[in-house]
């Protein structure tokens, strides 16, 4: 596993057919769920959620970055954040 900066999250976003939409580390990510909207900063306790609308990461340089998504899974563990796009969910 790559050295990922003190205060910083690893974050990869794939879709459904293998393709990388994004890799990089990260201050945060933003995602909304059946319970509303929620920020992963780094050192979060590890979490898994279907998560749909958008995703918002802010890049190291505070730069946003937003992803207008229709459904995924995201899997927050050890520090790295995990989507998964194009789920099938019922």
């Amino acid at each position: 596993m790559p050295d990922i900066k003190e205060n910083a999250l690893q974050v990869v976003i794939t879709e459904s057919n293998g393709v990388l939409m994004y890799s990089n580390d990260v201050r945060a990510v933003s995602s909304k769920n059946e319970n509303g909207v929620f920020d992963i900063l780094p050192y979060h306790i590890n979490f898994i959620s279907i998560v749909r609308e958008r995703i918002v990461i802010v890049e190291l340089s505070g730069e946003k970055k937003e992803f207008p998504i229709e459904r995924g899974l995201m899997s927050v563990y050890k520090n790295k954040v995990e989507v998964f796009l194009g789920i099938q969910v019922k």
